[in-house]
């Protein structure tokens, strides 16, 4: 009888070790990619993951995926923390389609690429390096384009039309085959196909 259990002892012992010998590895944070966190959320905003999985509440701690589309109810706002340290903030009633989202600055790294389809956006640029002369915010009827940290906000006012403000900072506002400069406290309209 004791043999017995030490034998079984060891043949349970053989087959959790098989297990873990054949179970995939451990997946660690850098494996995920680039990615944004939630931060903070007033009011409401929901999320659609890439690839059409289940919609979600935003929620803080939250990770946004390259290819997700978050928005916030007319009375909400959230706040957004990038992977290299800087922040987008979603006013009430807006709506984003993330493309491409920044590394965390340790390497070269991607610039951050995103699509504001309505409502606003403050883009809170502080980190800067190189992969940062690529950020680019895609509306409608323009794409904005920051050329050193700052803050930058940006209206969708109707499919036709764009605001942007620079606060601080300089930025390349482009629409219909013509781009303009700003520079800090300096804002333009963008209409589409004009």
């Amino acid at each position: 009888m004791v043999i017995k259990r030490c034998a079984s002892k060891w043949i349970t012992l053989a087959m959790a070790g098989a297990a873990l010998w054949f179970a995939p590895s451990v997946t660690r944070a850098e494996d995920y990619g680039n990615y944004a966190t939630v931060r903070a959320v007033e009011g409401a905003g929901s999320l659609q993951p890439s690839g059409g999985g289940q919609g979600q509440a935003l929620v803080p701690n939250l990770p946004l995926m390259e290819g997700d589309t978050a928005w916030t109810e007319s009375r909400g706002r959230v706040d957004l923390l990038l992977h290299d340290g800087n922040h987008i903030v979603l006013d009430g009633g807006s709506r984003i389609e993330i493309d491409r989202l920044p590394s965390d600055g340790s390497r070269e790294g991607t610039a951050l690429r995103l699509r504001l389809w309505k409502g606003a956006m403050l883009l809170d640029v502080r980190s800067w390096g190189a992969a940062m002369s690529g950020y680019l915010v895609s509306t409608p009827s323009a794409t904005v384009s920051p050329s050193r940290p700052g803050l930058y906000l940006v209206e969708v006012e109707s499919v036709d039309r764009t605001r942007t403000t620079c606060i601080e900072g300089q930025c390349v506002v482009a629409s219909a085959g013509a781009s303009v400069t700003l520079g800090e406290r300096q804002a333009t309209y963008a209409e589409y196909g004009y």
